[in-house]
């Protein structure tokens, strides 16, 4: 009788131990994620513009599609503490309205996921603010009059997108 009251005694307290591991391991598997999206980087400042390259290679701003030779996109990657820093690729992609990826294209699979991009730029991100500018290389029949919609992406995570109106 003894050994059975002790028994359901250590059964009780075995399964209030299992119930707290239990609410711990989901504690820490919501911090984690919680720290997971904490620690990814995100752009502020993100502005795009028309842009004529002259043979002297000074650049001029332009609203016409027909003289743009490139699109110009900056933004700003925000500081993070949290983030690992060392080197990113951030990608860009610009969408004309003919609904066609502009630019040098390229491919990557993050994953699942396929990404097209126009260009990309590699910067050694030290947790700091950081100022990148990307030159999307265009032709003639690419550049066309409308709205354009720019996008950045890190490592297949779309982390800012803006819009650009040619006339």
């Amino acid at each position: 009788m003894r050994l059975t009251t002790e028994k359901d005694n250590t059964t009780a307290v075995l399964n209030k131990t299992i119930e707290a591991v239990d609410s711990v391991t989901t504690a820490n598997d919501q911090m984690s994620k919680s720290l997971e999206k904490a620690a990814l980087i995100g752009i502020t400042n993100l502005h795009a513009s028309a842009i004529i390259v002259r043979k002297g290679g000074k650049i001029k701003e332009t609203k016409r599609a027909s003289r743009a030779d490139k699109i110009r996109v900056c933004y700003t990657i925000a500081p993070n503490t949290i983030a690992q820093a060392g080197d990113r690729v951030l990608y860009v992609q610009v969408i004309n309205p003919d609904n066609n990826i502009i630019g040098n294209t390229s491919n990557i699979t993050f994953g699942q996921d396929l990404l097209t991009y126009s260009d990309s730029a590699t910067v050694f991100y030290e947790n700091q603010a950081l100022d990148v500018c990307v030159m999307v290389e265009g032709v003639p029949q690419e550049l066309v009059k409308g709205l354009y919609t720019i996008s950045v992406f890190d490592a297949g995570r779309q982390i800012g997108s803006t819009t650009l109106q040619l006339k």
